[in-house]
């Protein structure tokens, strides 16, 4: 029964590899964007030192926060973006792509961010369009 089993699955792969070769095209190498770390200290540190100084090397750049801790998570709990949903790190407010993308943060999580600093509003850096990933501290079942 095992040489029949084998048999079988090598016959199969076989036969659809030939034909799967022929129909695909392997799709042409993408590079990946390269995206520069920044820590929540020195981002905080550089627009304390001085704000358009900060504002003309952060705006409109892509940057990843490595380990985060959440101080404050709000949240709409719909699945399309909201302008009230965001994470607050210290002096740094994260805003996610779609609220979704916030999916088992809570307040005491650590997680990292890749995110575009957007501005400053009220001593607070914006960061919007984040792309969040949960390390430990968050809910992982499946809910907000």
């Amino acid at each position: 029964m095992k040489k029949l089993l084998l048999i079988f699955v090598v016959l199969t792969s076989v036969l659809t590899g030939a034909c799967s070769r022929a129909a695909f095209a392997v799709p042409p190498a993408v590079a990946l964007e390269q995206v520069d770390r920044v820590s929540i200290a020195g981002i905080e540190a550089d627009f304390a030192a001085s704000q358009s100084q900060a504002a003309s090397t952060y705006f409109g750049h892509r940057y990843y926060f490595g380990r985060v801790r959440a101080d404050q998570v709000i949240y709409s709990y719909f699945a399309v973006k909201s302008d009230f949903d965001y994470v607050q790190a210290g002096s740094v407010i994260f805003k996610p792509r779609m609220t979704s993308d916030m999916k088992g943060l809570i307040q005491g999580s650590i997680f990292e961010v890749t995110g575009d600093v957007e501005g400053y509003k009220d001593g607070k850096v914006i960061v919007a369009n984040c792309w969040f990933q949960l390390i430990s501290g968050g809910r992982t079942n499946g809910g907000y």
